[in-house]
């Protein structure tokens, strides 16, 4: 069974949802799942097609340029 999805936690974090309209938001809910994803997991590469979209909810993913051997960080995504 998967982990529920909190809405109001998400319509809280991620105000431009509440646009959406109601069958709209239920097409988002409806594909969307709640991955606890461990550090220094890497969810997407350089190159990749970007599969699907990040809503975080708690901690950061930090967004990094690989190149040469040297890694250089971009900026970090938070909750919202």
């Amino acid at each position: 069974m998967k982990p529920h999805i909190d809405t109001a936690q998400l319509l809280d974090l991620y105000p431009a949802l509440v646009d959406l309209s109601p069958a709209q938001l239920a097409e988002v809910l409806a594909g969307a799942q709640v991955v606890d994803v461990p550090a220094g997991t890497a969810l997407f590469g350089s190159g990749s097609p970007c599969r699907h979209f990040p809503f975080v909810l708690a901690g950061s993913i930090r967004v990094a340029k690989v190149g040469d051997g040297r890694e250089l960080q971009l900026y970090r995504v938070g909750p919202g």
